[in-house]
C-alpha cells in the first residue's frame, strides 16, 4: 500500500452508533482538519461524562441531557488548546441520520446533536434525515436487512444511499466535481493493515491489531494519488471485523463511490476488551481507554489521526 498523498482540503469522516460518537469526537477535536461528517445514530459530544453509567444515562434519558453544558465543557477544552476552536464546525458539511424506530439510540439524542451544532454556528450546514422508520443500523439503498430490522450486521436497506449522498454534497460544497456513476466495488482493492504501528493495542486501548482500507486503483498510482480524497468510517458496537468479518466494511456503499470519485476509505477497527468494560467492541465514547478520550490526546483519536497522516499524507 502506498503512503497517501490525498487532498487535505476534502477530508471527511463518518460513523454509526459508537463509531458515530467517535466521529463526532474527532470532528470536535480536529475541526480544523475535518471538512465534513456523516453521523448515523450518534450522541452529543461529551454527553457520557467519562463513565459507562453516564453513557447509559445519555442514551436512555436524552430528554434530560443538557447540550449547553456539554458545549460549555467543549469551549473550555478549546480554550485550553486540548481541541481545535469550535468555530471550525461551521465550515463543515454535516449529514445526520436518525431512525424514528431506533430502539438503541433514540432520536432525541440526535436532536441534541443538532442543538450543539447550532451553538457552534453550523446550523446552515446541517442536513437531517430524521423521517425514516429505521431501526439502529447504517443505512443504504442496496445492502442489508429490512429497514425495520435490528441485528447483525447492523446495515439496513432503507432506500437511501446515505453515504453516497453525503459524499456528493461534501464534494460539491468543496467546489469539486461529482461523478454520478455508481461504481463497481473491487474486493481486491480492500487491504488489511497493521494498526499497532499507529499505537493500537487490544489490551491497552481496545483497538484491534488489524484495520482495513479501500484504495481504488486510481489512488494506488503515485502519479494520480494527489487527486484523491480521504474518508474515514467507523463501525458501531458488534460491527468490528472479529465480530462479523468484512460484512459491514463491504456494505456501506462508500467503496462503490470511492471507485468513481477517487476516495481512499479507511475503516479503523475497535475490538472487545472485557477488562476495559468494552465487551461489544465499541469505539471509546465514555472514557474506558482514558479520561482524555474526547480530546486530541485521547488514545483512539490519536491512533486515527496517525492513520490519516499515513493514508492521507496530511
Amino acid at each position: 500500500m502506498p503512503i497517501g498523498n490525498c487532498n487535505p482540503s476534502t477530508f471527511t469522516i463518518s460513523g454509526i452508533s459508537s463509531g458515530a460518537c467517535m466521529a463526532i469526537q474527532f470532528q470536535y477535536a480536529w475541526s480544523s482538519l475535518v471538512r465534513g461528517a456523516a453521523i448515523v445514530a450518534g450522541a452529543p459530544y461529551l454527553c457520557a461524562g467519562g463513565t459507562i453509567a453516564g453513557a447509559e444515562a445519555c442514551l436512555n434519558t436524552p430528554y434530560v441531557e443538557e447540550p449547553d453544558v456539554f458545549f460549555a465543557a467543549a469551549e473550555e477544552s478549546a480554550a485550553m488548546g486540548l481541541i481545535d476552536p469550535l468555530e471550525g464546525l461551521a465550515n463543515h458539511t454535516i449529514f445526520l441520520f436518525s431512525g424514528t424506530a431506533d430502539t438503541v439510540v433514540p432520536q432525541p439524542n440526535m436532536n441534541n446533536v443538532v442543538e450543539m451544532y447550532a451553538m457552534a454556528g453550523a446550523s446552515s450546514r446541517v442536513h437531517t434525515f430524521f423521517n425514516y422508520s429505521a431501526e439502529h443500523a447504517w443505512v443504504t439503498s442496496k445492502y442489508g436487512n429490512n429497514c425495520s430490522f435490528l441485528g447483525r450486521p447492523y446495515v439496513n436497506n432503507c432506500d437511501i444511499d446515505f453515504g453516497g449522498r453525503f459524499l456528493e454534497a461534501a464534494l460539491k460544497d468543496f467546489g469539486m466535481s461529482w461523478n454520478a456513476t455508481f461504481g463497481t466495488m473491487q474486493e481486491s482493492n480492500l487491504f488489511s493493515f497493521d494498526q499497532t504501528r499507529f499505537g493500537a493495542s487490544p489490551q491497552e486501548n481496545s483497538m484491534a491489531t488489524e484495520g482495513f482500507v479501500y484504495i481504488p486503483k486510481f489512488c494506488q498510482d503515485a502519479a494520480t494519488s494527489s487527486q484523491c480524497h480521504l474518508h474515514v468510517n467507523m463501525h458501531g458496537c458488534r460491527q468490528d471485523f472479529l465480530s462479523i468479518g468484512t460484512q459491514y466494511i463491504l456494505q456501506t456503499q462508500l467503496n462503490e463511490w470511492a471507485e468513481t470519485n477517487h476516495f481512499i476509505v479507511v475503516y479503523p477497527q475497535a475490538t472487545a476488551n472485557d477488562e476495559l468494560v468494552n465487551p461489544l467492541g465499541c469505539f471509546d465514547w465514555w472514557g474506558y481507554a482514558s479520561e482524555t478520550y474526547a480530546l486530541k490526546s485521547g488514545p483512539q483519536i490519536s491512533i486515527i489521526r496517525s492513520m490519516i497522516q499515513f493514508f492521507g499524507g496530511f
